[in-house]
Order: structure tokens, then sequence, then C-alpha cells
């Protein structure tokens, strides 16, 4: 099942119109037969700059993966586990979890332009397990993988940035506006967030983060006010006295973590 905006790729040629296989297009509009059951979509390419748009039969393509459902995204910052053991324990969590690898092209790994300030996608690649995503680790500057589900989830690495490594999760704009109407949704993202802070060992999340922090990666300005984001994860040290002390606008939730060091008590 693929969602509109979603980027795919062809299987096979496509004669008329002159389609090469594993040219790349855009969902328009996802096409099921009476009983619900997905049978096709109209998928938008562009061949000589020029769009066209296809009805391609589901068998005949597969997932690539993308930025179009990077619409909402929790930081998770200040990891206390080597980038190794953070990157094992989050896809472990996923995959223990319910959250199964999509299908396709489903991880890219990233490379920092240090001179430029800016990730870079290399190019897409399949990984049906996360072991990939795993072993690539250790010598890697970061990597994207994506997971199935109507969240269409996305675990974003980076671990040789300008600010030492850090967890992005990203999720649809759809499924953020569930968890901002109904009670249910919410609690079960929360649940998410803090098991994905702990897995990776992160003193701080914070949710939804926009572009100008993923731009420019000073996590600790969210800090400050005025807070832009809806979640806090903070851990109980002097760090964050300026925030836990304030009166956050009422849509906000904060909460507190043991410090580190234990001398803290769970709120």
């Amino acid at each position: 099942m693929f969602y509109p905006n979603e980027t795919v790729r062809l299987l096979r040629d496509l004669p008329e119109p002159q389609l090469a296989k594993h040219a790349e297009g855009t969902v328009v509009r996802v096409i099921c037969n009476d009983n619900g059951d997905f049978t096709a979509a109209e998928v938008k390419f562009y061949q000589n700059s020029t769009a066209l748009i296809v009805t391609v039969p589901a068998g005949g393509m597969e997932f690539v993966i993308s930025r179009s459902f990077q619409e909402r995204t929790a930081v998770f910052w200040g990891w206390q586990k080597s980038s190794q053991e953070a990157v094992e324990r989050a896809m472990n969590f996923m995959l223990d979890h319910g959250f199964l690898m999509r299908e396709g092209l489903n991880g890219t790994e990233l490379l920092y332009d240090r001179e430029d300030k800016w990730w870079k996608w290399a190019e897409q690649f399949a990984d049906p397990t996360g072991a990939r995503v795993v072993g690539a680790a250790p010598s890697c500057d970061g990597c994207i993988v994506a997971f199935d589900g109507d969240e269409r989830l996305q675990l974003e690495f980076r671990l040789r940035g300008p600010r030492g490594p850090v967890l992005l999760l990203h999720e649809r704009d759809a499924v953020y506006g569930e968890q901002a109407r109904r009670t249910a949704p919410a609690m079960s993202w929360v649940r998410v967030l803090m098991n994905l802070g702990e897995a990776v060992g992160a003193l701080y999340c914070a949710f939804p983060v926009a572009d100008p922090w993923l731009m420019d990666e000073d996590w600790n300005s969210l800090l400050r006010e005025p807070h832009y984001p809806d979640f806090f994860l903070l851990p109980q040290t002097g760090d964050c006295v300026s925030l836990t002390t304030t009166s956050p606008p009422s849509q906000q939730v904060i909460l507190t973590t043991p410090d580190p060091s234990g001398s803290g008590e769970s709120l």
C-alpha cells in the first residue's frame, strides 16, 4: 500500500509511455477494488521535463525512501551510549515492537558536507532486516531507514555531525494530527519517544522540531524560550531548570527523567 506523495520506482519497463525499469515517480492517487484491496496507483513521472501520469499495477512498483513524509520530527540528543550501541538498540526497539522494515529501497547512508554544513543522501538501498544499517554505524556519517505502517516512521541517525550524534524520528503529518486530537494515539507516541530515548541513552528529546533546528542543529536552543516543541523529555539537572520551572503553554508536555548521576528522582 502506498500514500500520495510517496516515491516509487518501476520494477519493469513500461512500453507505453516509454518508461524504463527503475524510473522513479511520485504517487498521485491510490486505486483500490470494491473490497478495499490496493490494486494500482496513478504515478507522476517526468520525461524530457514533461509530467506524465501513468497507472501502475501494485506489483509493478516498489517503495523508494525519500523526504516526502519527514513532516513531523522528534529529536534525541545528548547520547550517553556509543553510536554503535545506540543504533543497534534503537533498531532492536523498533523491530521488537512491531515496526516492520518497509519493503523496497528502505534505507540510505548520509554523508556530511563539512564545508557547506549539510547532509547529503547517498544511493538508496534495500535492507530487509536492518542488519546493514546496524553494521554501517561504525563507519558512516549517518543513515536513514524507513518502516512500514500508517505512521511511515523513519529513523535518521546523524552520527558524525557538527554537534555529536543525534537521532531524528520522522512521521507523517496526518498521524501527528491524530495524536494531537486523541488521547490513545498520543500516549502510544509518548511511549515510543520514551523508549527510543532510553534505547540511545538520550538526555534530551523534543517533539515536534521545526526545519530551522534540523538545519542548524542547535538543539540546546530548543530549551530556551519561546519553546517551539509541544513535548520535552528532560533529565533532572540544572541545565533545564529554566524550562521546568516556567509556565509553558497548556498544550506542552514536559517529562523529566532521573539525573544520570543517580541523584535525581523521577517525576
